[in-house]
């Protein structure tokens, strides 16, 4: 059969949507990009907050207008929106034609043949010898290093989709990157729920630090970046780790959430922002040149401006150099739903603004020291908006959720993504800089 796969939401269900790739074609089916192709239409869906389950809700109803002139397709929903909704999902949508969870991936193949999902499945964690399509660019890939979460923040429904936090075996997880940089990706970046958890639970002293240094000593051309740490368990053995092997990006991604204790306490959340700025103090100390990114929640119930005040002052002295806000929004199955103290939507909306402003500020103040260097960067390829315009960035930027670095000028014509070259940055434009290349060509990108 013709299959095709949309998928939504974040890395991690990318992975997922990757895997049941895998699957499909390990069966014998065939992968279309388009739905109007397909005899098939999988919407690996994102149900965390209202936003993402809008948008996975708006796909959904899209492609089952596509099977309303086309009666013979099947549209199948998967991943976090029916493993957290899958009785509402069967009652309001009844014309989808099968629901499949979180724990359901191994199984793809014989749910597009018709077998129901269990109302129960396994939990499910994967190995390196899963079959898998990626469908990120060619040079970048994720690894799944854990799955699941076993922290109780009152805001999130992670655990309750996704279950209790399991790691992969650090053999098989070294597997995979070996065999992705035999592929000749360029870009590694790990990831889980809460990658300073890993190994906990598998005992023998395995741990975040030692995965690190591990995958550092992989054979191969390429970079490896650490995502979603958890603020109180960054420790000095990983900050070593990471400031000591060339391979590693100097990127620490520690969604705060908050910083004054009262509301942090009340997400069941531990530290505060004394204690997290003396974090990020040890950090930038250990780490030469390192980038910061965070996450903040405005809105949270309970937040007073003198609670607000305290953070947009924190934002301040924290001088990130990435940083999302989020406006916080009730989630069934949680207990802030239950809080009091709620804060008006347009007033968190204000607020997030306010924090954004503050930390457009800092930005423009932190890019002056970045200006006339002479950096590395990572070409991705020339961006949708224009294609004149090459895009790379530096290790001390995401892809996709940081800013970049355009390349204006230089020996263009000969790059292709995955390339690793010398830009000198020229200008700070928004939350991107211009740069031109000095050096066309590096031999690694360490």
């Amino acid at each position: 059969m013709d299959i095709c796969l949309i998928s939504l939401g974040c890395p991690k269900n990318t992975v997922d949507s990757e895997l049941m790739l895998g699957c499909l074609l390990a069966a014998g089916h065939r992968i279309v990009p388009e739905p109007e192709a397909a005899d098939v239409v999988i919407v690996n869906t994102c149900g965390f907050i209202d936003p993402a389950k809008e948008e996975s809700l708006g796909a959904i109803l899209e492609v089952l207008q596509l099977k309303r002139r086309r009666p013979g397709l099947r549209v199948i929903a998967a991943g976090c929106l029916p493993q957290r909704y899958r009785a509402e999902l069967e009652r309001e949508i009844p014309e989808l034609d099968a629901l499949m969870g979180v724990n359901d991936i191994a199984r793809v193949a014989e749910i597009v043949a018709g077998a129901p999902a269990p109302a129960q499945a396994p939990l499910f964690l994967h190995d390196w010898r899963t079959p898998r399509r990626r469908i990120t660019p060619a040079h970048i890939a994720y690894v799944k290093v854990s799955e699941g979460c076993s922290h109780r923040c009152a805001f999130c429904a992670i655990p309750g989709i996704r279950g209790p936090f399991r790691s992969r075996p650090p053999a098989d997880v070294l597997a995979e990157i070996a065999a992705l940089a035999a592929e000749g990706v360029r870009e590694i970046i790990l990831i889980g729920q809460d990658t300073t958890a890993y190994g906990r639970d598998l005992g023998g002293g395995a741990s975040i630090a030692g995965l690190l240094a591990a995958a550092a000593t992989v054979p191969g051309d390429f970079w490896v970046r650490l995502m979603y740490t958890y603020p109180t368990e960054v420790d000095d053995r990983l900050l070593e780790v990471m400031a000591g092997h060339s391979k590693i990006c100097p990127y620490l991604d520690i969604p705060f959430q908050h910083a004054h204790r009262d509301i942090l306490r009340r997400m069941r959340r531990s530290g505060d922002g004394g204690a997290y700025l003396r974090l990020l103090e040890r950090a930038r100390r250990a780490v030469p040149e390192l980038a910061v990114r965070t996450a903040l929640i405005t809105g949270f119930p309970g937040e007073r401006p003198a609670h607000f005040d305290y953070l947009l002052e924190f934002v301040r002295e924290a001088r990130f150099d990435q940083l999302g806000v989020f406006v916080y929004s009730d989630e069934e199955g949680t207990p802030a739903r239950h809080l009091d103290g709620k804060v008006a939507a347009r007033t968190a909306a204000r607020r997030r603004d306010r924090l954004m402003a503050a930390q457009q500020e800092v930005l423009a103040d932190k890019a002056s020291a970045w200006l006339g260097r002479a950096v590395p960067v990572i070409v991705d390829g020339y961006t949708a908006d224009a294609d004149y315009l090459l895009q790379a960035r530096m290790p001390q930027q995401a892809p996709e959720i940081d800013g970049v670095v355009y390349l204006t000028n230089g020996s263009l014509d000969k790059l292709k993504p995955g390339d690793v070259v010398t830009a000198r940055l020229k200008e700070y434009v928004g939350y991107d800089f211009t740069a031109a290349v000095i050096r066309p060509r590096r031999s690694s990108p360490s």
